[in-house]
């Protein structure tokens, strides 16, 4: 795992983040400002990564609150990018809700916070596969369809996840995992876990996350592994990137 920055550490980036978070704060209230749906996901990730040193601190409840708040100006920043969308090109706001990385991670903070109302407005968000891109992810789409209990359409797209590999390869496990959840496999969803958890640890370590909070937990283990514990599977792991107090 990377090292665990030191407290001293942990409090300068929540200086950090929450002086840019007041910063995009500020931008709100500017009359001129064009990109108030920017200046939202902004305060979201930051909030996000606020949490994410706040429960490195100790403290799991304010994590889990500051969570939810993260959830709730991201879902904001959403519905503020899609007003000035055309009825006829109502399907762009996928580009921004489908493959984005962020909405992901607002997707699993919101698992992760126990707040199935939010999990399911941002859900909600996302338009009929039939009408979208074929760029959009499969992974969304599963997840949807879970939580609609539509468990044989979720499936159909967890064999599709099960095939990517290079820069997607991330996705492969997440199939894995929630194929695992429909089917009450705990073998394959520890399987899966490990495998997801090697993926984290390059990316924490050498690639795009490792200048960011989230490179110390795993966001997208800890939201399965709560959709996990709640469908019934004992999930067993000794991982420092999964701390059980944010999944048990």
């Amino acid at each position: 795992m990377t090292k665990r920055p030191s407290k001293d550490t942990l409090l300068k980036m929540i200086k950090q983040d929450t002086e840019s978070r007041e910063c995009a704060f500020t931008s709100l209230t500017d009359n001129e400002v064009t990109n108030k749906s920017g200046a939202l996901d902004a305060i979201a990730g930051k909030t996000m990564y606020i949490a994410i040193s706040t429960f490195l601190l100790g403290n799991t409840a304010k994590s889990l609150e500051l969570l939810n708040e993260a959830v709730e100006y991201y879902l904001k920043a959403l519905k503020e990018g899609q007003k000035n969308i055309p009825p006829e090109k109502k399907w762009i706001d996928i580009r921004y809700v489908g493959v984005s990385y962020d909405y992901e991670n607002a997707v699993h903070c919101s698992i992760i916070a126990s707040n199935l109302q939010m999990t399911k407005s941002l859900l909600d968000l996302l338009y009929p596969p039939w009408d979208t891109p074929l760029w959009v992810k499969e992974y969304p789409y599963a997840l949807k369809y879970y939580f609609n209990g539509e468990y044989e359409e979720a499936l159909k797209l967890t064999e599709k996840l099960e095939q990517k590999k290079g820069e997607k390869k991330i996705y492969k496990p997440l199939g894995l995992l929630l194929k695992a959840i429909i089917q009450k496999d705990r073998v394959l969803f520890g399987e899966a876990l490990t495998e997801l958890l090697k993926i984290h640890h390059n990316l924490a370590t050498r690639g795009n996350l490792r200048y960011t909070a989230d490179s110390y937990i795993c966001l997208h283990g800890l939201a399965l592994a709560k959709l996990a514990q709640q469908a019934g599977i004992q999930v067993e792991v000794e991982n420092d990137y999964m701390p059980k107090t944010l999944f048990e």
